[in-house]
């Protein structure tokens, strides 16, 4: 009697995790392609060359041209979280047994790490909203998850529901406009953007709760 050969095991999570290090490959692409040419000047036809890949499969893993700046600039910022939110709610600020001081110290650290390397696309960003209303349509997402974001990190240091003022006031504070500002324009490096949103956020926490 005869046997057939037996038929070769197919090995998904080799093509998985194959397709998965294309993907990081084409985000690195064009964080690096947006960060240094703009949205004017990038194409989706350049990223996927400096990913040695086809524009076919740019499409077919990440999307369009503004898909791939919005992916880009997560995976850019967000390395253990998909995106700001998870990264917030995953944040420890501590308990009622950590002072407000210490959790108003530990948010302003986190703030100034976390917009580091998002102020580093404030420009395209703004580029492409002006240019492309799908663009415009994502930055006014980003703005509103940044918003209710601001409201879960007020719980976080009071302990309480915020003021709406409050959250208004921490919500211009801590935007990438804000940032590009102090660190562009007048110089300042990370760490004194973080001792003084320490001491502004910390004098407005404080002005709420009396």
């Amino acid at each position: 009697m005869t046997t057939s050969p037996r038929r070769r095991s197919y090995d998904s999570t080799g093509r998985r995790l194959a397709a998965e290090r294309r993907r990081e490959d084409v985000l690195r692409a064009a964080a690096d392609r947006f960060r240094s040419d703009g949205w004017h000047r990038t194409t989706v036809a350049a990223i996927a060359s400096d990913a040695g890949v086809s524009v076919d499969l740019v499409s077919l893993r990440v999307g369009t041209k503004v898909t791939l700046l919005v992916e880009s600039l997560r995976a850019t910022a967000f390395t253990q979280v998909p995106d700001l939110r998870q990264a917030v709610e995953a944040l420890d600020l501590g308990g009622p047994e950590t002072s407000v001081e210490e959790r108003v110290a530990r948010f302003s650290s986190f703030a100034v790490a976390t917009l580091e390397p998002i102020a580093e696309f404030h420009d395209v960003l703004r580029q492409a909203a002006d240019a492309e209303p799908p663009a415009r349509a994502m930055l006014d997402e980003i703005e509103r998850t940044r918003r209710d974001s601001t409201q879960i990190v007020l719980r976080k240091i009071l302990l309480a529901d915020p003021d709406p003022q409050l959250v208004d006031e921490l919500f211009v504070l801590t935007s990438t406009a804000v940032y590009c500002e102090l660190t562009q324009r007048c110089g300042w490096s990370s760490a004194q953007v973080q001792t003084w949103l320490r001491q502004v956020v910390g004098e407005a926490v404080t002005r709420s709760r009396s």
